[in-house]
């Protein structure tokens, strides 16, 4: 068999594609915009009700420089420098400058860029109040800075002294030791105690040359630092920005948009567009049937034979046509016909579609395989005595075969196979799968089968069914089946190895189901059929309706 090709505007994309993922964007575009809108409202309002805010910047460049004694710089941090701008320490002196309590705005520091240049910013209602508090800050940094190294060489000095101190007592005792020990008989001695003065002595000016340094770098505190840009007045608002708050309340209406769309698409469990139909079969839509009035059902629902130019008879055709494209009455010819759960339509549109085959010449018969609860009869309005459970139960008998079709004759291109009286116990097709292969085989040989089976989901029947015929039609009715009960179908499908052909879509109640039927149909107006075929098809209704 060749398998069907889907019509390239078809849904059936697979998951994940962009086509569908622009699909699902439409399908809950309220659910996006609806956020979106919200946010960038509520954003603009917001921020316009803001009162404006104004900064000032002051930038201090550091340059790292050589101590008098020649070693290594210093290394500058200035993310460390950072925090020392915006200590409590430093901000309170800054607002003793200003004769504040606390200093008003808000004051930030870190570093510009990736250059030693640490930025004092601070942002206030005033434009002066900002400029005016960022110089404040840098002053009090500097000063700050300043009385830090002040301290630090101080409380080097101090060592220092101490040490010298410590040295000078030691030399004095030293010196009265040698002179104790000048005597010849002492040499080893006093030159002992001469190795330790000298290297006091060197130690001594060590530490008088780093008395002289420390005195040096208390005068040079603060020389790797300096103002690059003082704090000016600023008089353009930094803040509110109604239109950059709305852009970026925007952006988080999207997401919660997109979150909210998503939850409602998992939530979501009913059958709404086509994409729910045949993404999960993985194969396309082949016509949408629209609901039979109640008379109509109660009459006689196989239009085709009883309204040929009805609307649902022209869906039957439309569905009969994509499945000759699909390859049917060539390289299939057993088709079965099935549903998730019973009540979907599978036996109306069975019938029908072995009408709409027949009245095009081609010879057709009507098997009713779902020997459960068995439909067939009643739609072609005729007896139940013979059918496929004779056959399931003896042997095959062709001429027996004959006999019931001729019997159950509706022209001369359609015949019926009914159901059949019951069998003992309830797995009537599952323990009689050769028996069911071999009558399909025989009917193949001379007509195009099209075969009324149970629903896949209930019982076990239709495994048996799937592998004697070459053809799947699921009729889906979206009303009835959720999207969990559509899944389960097609993974059972799936299990089965069922080559399934596409999907009929019947009494849909959303307009959107029939609106992707131009997409998906290949066209087949009122006008395309032969007055021939109308003219056979109202033989048909009057045989039905005769009983024959």
């Amino acid at each position: 068999m060749t398998p069907y090709a889907p019509h390239p505007s078809s849904s059936a994309a697979p998951t994940g594609s962009l086509s569908q993922y622009l699909r699902f964007l439409w399908r809950r575009k309220i659910s996006l915009i609806l956020p979106v809108v919200v946010a960038v409202g509520t954003g603009f309002v917001v921020s316009s009700g803001e009162a404006k805010q104004y900064a000032s910047y002051t930038d201090l460049l550091f340059t790292p420089t050589t101590p008098v004694d020649g070693s290594q710089a210093r290394t500058i941090s200035i993310p460390t420098e950072a925090r020392i701008a915006v200590s409590p320490a430093v901000l309170g002196e800054a607002a003793k400058t200003l004769n504040k309590a606390s200093l008003p705005g808000s004051v930030t520091a870190a570093q510009s860029g990736d250059v030693l240049v640490m930025r004092i910013d601070s942002r206030s209602t005033n434009p002066v109040v900002a400029a005016s508090v960022v110089n404040a800050v840098a002053k009090a940094y500097l000063a700050e800075r300043m009385q830090q190294g002040v301290e630090a060489v101080a409380a080097d000095t101090q060592d220092i002294n101490a040490r010298l101190g410590q040295i000078a007592a030691t030399l004095k005792d030293l010196n009265s030791q040698l002179a104790a020990n000048l005597a010849p008989a002492k040499v080893d001695v006093a030159n002992g105690l001469r190795s330790q003065i000298n290297q006091l002595n060197g130690e001594q000016q060590v530490q008088q040359t780093r008395l002289y340094q420390l005195s040096r770098q208390a005068t040079g505190t603060n020389k790797d630092v300096s103002v690059l840009v003082p704090g000016t007045v600023n008089g353009t608002p930094v803040s509110p920005k109604p239109l950059r708050s709305a852009a970026t309340a925007g952006l988080v209406g999207l997401l919660a948009g997109l979150g909210l769309a998503l939850l409602r698409e998992r939530l979501a469990n009913s059958l709404q567009r086509l994409d729910d139909i045949e993404g999960p079969l993985g194969a396309p839509m082949l016509s949408v049937i629209p609901a039979l009035n109640r008379r109509t059902m109660l009459d006689s629902p196989v239009t085709v034979l009883s309204d040929p130019t009805s609307a649902a008879s022209e869906a039957y055709r439309i569905l009969r046509n994509n499945l000759t494209v699909a390859g049917v009455t060539e390289d299939v010819r057993v088709l079965m016909v099935s549903s998730s759960l019973p009540g979907e339509g599978k036996s109306t549109t069975a019938a029908n579609l072995a009408a709409a085959f027949a009245e095009t010449g081609i010879d057709t018969v009507l098997g009713d395989a779902d020997v459960r609860r068995p439909n067939v009869h009643n739609l072609m309005e005729m007896p139940n005595d013979a059918g496929v459970t004779g056959f399931l139960k003896n042997e095959l008998d062709r001429f027996a075969l004959i006999q019931v079709l001729e019997a159950n004759r509706v022209s001369d291109n359609l015949v019926v196979l009914p159901a059949g009286p019951a069998l003992n116990g309830p797995a009537q097709l599952v323990t009689r799968p050769k028996q069911f292969a071999a009558l399909i085989a025989a009917l193949r040989e001379d007509y195009l089968v099209i075969v009324d089976a149970p629903p896949t989901l209930p019982v076990a029947d239709a495994g048996t069914i799937a592998t004697a015929v070459e053809g799947v039609v699921v009729v889906v009715r979206p009303d009835l089946v959720s999207r969990a009960v559509l899944a389960q179908l097609a993974g059972r499908l799936r299990q089965l190895h069922a080559p399934v052909l596409g999907a009929v879509i019947n009494a849909p109640r959303r307009s959107s189901f029939e609106s992707g039927a131009g997409k998906h149909g290949y066209s087949y107006g009122y006008g395309n059929h032969s007055p021939q075929a109308s003219t056979q098809a109202g033989s048909f209704s009057k045989l039905v309706r005769s009983g024959k």
